[in-house]
């Protein structure tokens, strides 16, 4: 495979597209629309080369096909990376082949690339090249051979087609402090939401990083299609480094950093030195992660709070035990409640996220985590669907006793079978009433108008969210 691409002045010119789940529909469930960082470190990479980069994420610009196409020819792109979220399949193909009359390489990458490649590349396939794992220096190596026309097939970290499916395979990133600050400037006051309680009484700027990647864990759900790194091996960034970019998200207006790691402070060595390079450069700026239960003591909390962590995001999935050992979570009820007690005991935000309709559970078990919610202290909960994601698991064990068409799947709206004592239907009226039962309560709301002047400041994505609220709870 080689491209003839006319260098001019000596860059390339590569539009990034994220193709959003909902670019072409509307989530009747509320859900944060994070930024993707991995196209931030593949473009900041990119720039320091000398080429040039631009992003048009449907995730919060929702822009048709000729946009995109006028764009490429404005621009005069020379290379489109296109990133596929699950649900995408047939739109990226019918994208990428309007893309591909202007006769440019067509490269793809994420995490539902990485696992199914094999629905992209076949005989006439618009795609050229599929990358697999972490995109960031086998993306830099395929512009440098396309810079120099040079055989890009024999680039590590890739698949392409040719004759058959060819896969050279790349080992992970070892060192991410090698990698550069991403380029936030994408993401910045684009559109970006996060709606969980940040105790900020100003308007919110947010801003997204990874402070690690891989997670050693086997719950049964879980897919590389759904985390946002690679590996089953846990590697972290060195605390002065996390905490470099940190800063560097202060000095562009950010007042709030989410850490969408799959397995944050796993090291707790790594995060207590985080905690410590925090305070000791006197960082004034609040911060949330999402990470298993069962890690945290009272003591690490309040250096935690002291370095302005200000909401914990954990997967406690279910309040019965039962059910937690069928998902392979690792993890008791005891360890749960004690997690979040700890946590609010040291004033920080806790919000729980749930799963319902989880192969052999009963009305039993769903009271169970009726009252489990109920009485953890918890300011915010999230209430999925059990999916088998291919990739997963679970996949393996129940694909022939659900519809595995992956294109349907829809973790907030849709459940995907019979695998517990309920219908779709009744699963969908238990999440709604799991819902309403705690956002309705008196606990809920009375903290709901203590932070009204948060909600007041940030009234244009409050006003959004509890119309989805609404609807959701009562439509």
């Amino acid at each position: 495979m080689n491209y003839n691409i006319v260098i001019r002045g000596g860059f390339i010119r590569l539009l990034f597209l994220n193709i959003s789940s909902y670019w072409l529909s509307e989530s009747k469930h509320p859900y944060h629309k994070l930024n993707p960082l991995d196209i931030g470190y593949c473009a900041s990479i990119l720039d320091k080369k000398g080429h040039e980069t631009w992003l048009v994420d449907t995730e919060v610009k929702k822009v048709s096909i000729n946009y995109i196409t006028t764009l490429i020819k404005e621009k005069k792109i020379d290379v489109v990376i296109l990133k596929p979220a699950l649900n995408t399949t047939k739109t990226v193909l019918e994208l990428a082949q309007e893309i591909k009359k202007h006769k440019i390489p067509i490269i793809l990458i994420g995490p539902f690339v990485t696992h199914k490649y094999t629905d992209f590349l076949f005989e006439r396939s618009p795609i050229d090249i599929c990358i697999i794992g972490e995109p960031e220096y086998t993306l830099d190596d395929l512009i440098s051979s396309i810079e120099r026309n040079g055989d890009i097939t024999k680039v590590n970290g890739i698949v392409f087609f040719k004759n058959n499916v060819v896969v050279n395979p790349r080992p992970l990133i070892e060192n991410l402090d090698e990698l550069p600050i991403p380029k936030h400037e994408f993401f910045i006051n684009r559109g970006y939401a996060f709606y969980y309680p940040m105790n900020i009484r100003k308007k919110m700027i947010i801003g997204f990083m990874l402070a690690s990647r891989g997670c050693s864990f086997h719950c049964s759900f879980c897919s590389v299609i759904e985390r946002d790194s690679f590996g089953l091996k846990y590697r972290k960034r060195s605390p002065k480094n996390i905490v470099n970019e940190m800063a560097y998200l202060i000095s562009k207006g950010v007042n709030a950093i989410y850490f969408i790691d799959d397995l944050f402070g796993a090291d707790r060595k790594n995060l207590e030195d985080m905690c410590d390079e925090i305070i000791r450069r006197k960082l004034r700026i609040n911060w949330a992660f999402q990470s298993r239960v069962g890690f945290w003591d009272v003591r690490l909390l309040k250096k935690m709070k002291m370095a302005g962590c200000s909401t914990m995001c954990f997967g406690i999935e279910s309040g019965s035990q039962k059910i937690l050992k069928m998902l392979n979570k690792g993890t008791t009820i005891e360890q749960i409640e004690q997690s979040v007690r700890n946590a609010n005991s040291a004033g920080i935000d806790t919000v729980g996220y749930f799963i319902i309709g989880n192969p052999t559970e009963t009305k039993t078990d769903i009271l169970k985590t009726s009252k489990f919610i109920e009485r953890l202290p918890l300011d915010m909960i999230q209430v999925h669907f059990f999916t088998p994601m291919p990739g997963s698991s679970s996949f393996d064990i129940y694909m022939n006793k659900i519809d595995n068409n992956h294109e349907t799947y829809d973790i907030h709206n849709k459940p995907v079978g019979f695998l517990s004592d309920f219908s779709p239907l009744e699963l969908k009226k238990y999440q709604k009433y799991l819902y309403k039962k705690f956002y309705l309560s008196p606990r809920f709301v009375l903290k709901y108008i203590f932070r009204m002047p948060f909600h007041i400041l940030n009234a244009g994505s409050d006003i959004k969210l509890l119309n989805k609220a609404v609807r959701l709870f009562f439509v």
